[in-house]
Formats: C-alpha cells, sequence, structure tokens
C-alpha cells in the first residue's frame, strides 16, 4: 500500500494541495489516515478516487456531484468513451489512467492506452506528449520516486519494451552525415530518455551508438575517437557522477569531444546549482531532440 503526503498528491494528481484540502474539508472528498505519530497521509485508494476525479472534472462534472458518489459509481464513469472525448485531446485523462494502471498492476489497461494513444497521436506524439509527461510526474526519469519500486519496475519495463520495439522496427536508413552516441555517465541508471531519444533520432535517420547506462568516462571519450561522433547526448539524474559532482563532471564533458555538438539534459532542480559550460547545450525535455539537428 501506497503512503502519499498531500504534496505527493498533488504532483501525482495535478490538483493543487489547497484545493485538495478545501474538497475535503466542504465535501469529505478524502480522508487521511495517521501514522503512529499522528503524520497525515493517503493511500493508493484515495490517490486513484482523486486521479479519477480529476478526468470527470476534466469533463466537466461538479465535484459536487462527484463528491457524493462511492468509488463504484465513480468507475463506472471512468469509460474508454469518456477518455477518449474528453478535452484537451485527452493526454491530462491518459496520464491519469496510466498512474491508475501501474498503481493496479494493469498490463491490459496500460496496453489499451498506449494503443489508443498512438492511433490518436502516432508512436513519437505519444512518447513526447502522454508517456514523457506521465514518467516525469510519477518521478520514474529521476531517483526521487513516490511509488513502490515493484510499481516503479512493473511500468517501466512495460514502457522499456515498447521503446525497444518500436526502435528495432523502424525502417532505418543512413541519410544524415551526424553520427550520435547516447550514453548515461557512470552511476546513472534511469535510462528511459536516453531510450525516447534513441528512437527519435533513429527514426530521423541518424545513426546512433547506444552506450546506455552507467558508462566510464574514458569508454565515451574510445567511442568517440573510434566513430568520430557529431553529437553526444547524456542524461544526469542523481546528485554526483560517481565521486565527482555534476558540476565536474560537465567541466570534463566540456574539454573533450571538441568536433561535436554536446548536450545534457537531466532533472531540472539538478541544474539550478550548475554553471553550464558555454560549449554544452541543456535540453529542457525530451521534445528537444529534434533541435539536436542541424
Amino acid at each position: 500500500m501506497g503512503h502519499y503526503s498531500i504534496k505527493q498528491l498533488e504532483q501525482l494528481s495535478g490538483i493543487k494541495a489547497h484545493t485538495i484540502r478545501i474538497w475535503e474539508q466542504r465535501y469529505n472528498l478524502l480522508v487521511p489516515q495517521r501514522t503512529e505519530t499522528n503524520i497525515r497521509f493517503y493511500d493508493d485508494q484515495q490517490l486513484k478516487k482523486l486521479l479519477n476525479i480529476s478526468v470527470l472534472l476534466n469533463q466537466g462534472h461538479k465535484i459536487s456531484k462527484l463528491s457524493k458518489l462511492d468509488q463504484g459509481s465513480i468507475s463506472e464513469l471512468i469509460t474508454d468513451k469518456l477518455i477518449n472525448t474528453v478535452s484537451d485531446d485527452g493526454i491530462e485523462a491518459v496520464i491519469n489512467e496510466l498512474i491508475i494502471s501501474m498503481l493496479d498492476y494493469n498490463e491490459e489497461s496500460f496496453d489499451r492506452l498506449f494503443s489508443d494513444s498512438i492511433m490518436r497521436r502516432g508512436f513519437q506524439d505519444t512518447i513526447v506528449h502522454v508517456i514523457y509527461p506521465f514518467l516525469t510526474r510519477v518521478g520514474f526519469m529521476w531517483p526521487i520516486n513516490d511509488v513502490s519500486p515493484s510499481q516503479e519496475h512493473f511500468m517501466s519495463n512495460l514502457i522499456r519494451h515498447k521503446l525497444i520495439v518500436a526502435i528495432n522496427t523502424l525502417n532505418f536508413k543512413q541519410t544524415q552525415e551526424d553520427v550520435a552516441i547516447l550514453f548515461l555517465p557512470e552511476g546513472e541508471l534511469h535510462e528511459m530518455a536516453l531510450l525516447m531519444a534513441f528512437y527519435m533520432l533513429k527514426s530521423m535517420n541518424i545513426k546512433v551508438i547506444y552506450l546506455g547506462q552507467n558508462v566510464p568516462f574514458n569508454e565515451v571519450i574510445e567511442t568517440y575517437n573510434y566513430c568520430s561522433a557529431t553529437i553526444l547526448l547524456c542524461f544526469i539524474t542523481s546528485d554526483s557522477i560517481g565521486v565527482k559532482s555534476n558540476q565536474e563532471f560537465l567541466n570534463d564533458y566540456s574539454s573533450h569531444f571538441k568536433k561535436a555538438r554536446r548536450y545534457v539534459s537531466g532533472r531540472k532542480e539538478l541544474f539550478d546549482a550548475i554553471q553550464m559550460p558555454n560549449n554544452v547545450k541543456k535540453l529542457s525535455g525530451i521534445a528537444d531532440v529534434a533541435s539536436m539537428i542541424q
């Protein structure tokens, strides 16, 4: 069972903590539990209820009426037709339903949501506008997870499988001169965004040398010297790179690979305290991968 603070409910549902508190007081919508030390928390069922209510609110339902429904009645309103006709192209609804699929270990629901999104948006737009925001919201991209490790592994492996299959089935024919090296620095293990970048670059007929996770810096240098890469991309998600600070890593990254364009991305908060080298460009998200191609 998950234990969520009200701040974590806000992060996962997109509903402000202040609003959640008002709904508790006015409508008795959620009833937090308390630990032995009297700290308030919410469980998986209450999170799912809040996520479903968020979907229904986007459909025009009123919180005053939804608050009077039991969980079974709320679930009945969450149908495929409802999700597919929700405003804003259904993205918020799909993200909420993906979170519920994760909490319930529901592979069938995940497959349905993923397939429906691909039919509506295409594979790349699904990755950029649905899956990436979903992973960012639940913290899978970076090591600050609020869900249990088993839930993370369950959903991460489903998405990873979809990405690898899509990468392997691309009709690739190298038409660009660029060669890209993709890697995670030593100690970095969260490779989902790196796989997304692999798919996007390969779909643009860019040759990709995918080194994957936990790559020692000297191996990146060796690969670069061998293949004369023109693009390097890595992601920083941890507070340090092995024994080095993120700043030290970026300084090394800046001083090598001088004939290539160097890019980095990762958890936003980590870059607030970093002085970015002039010759390393930070990508704000996976959608910026296309801007790497000149």
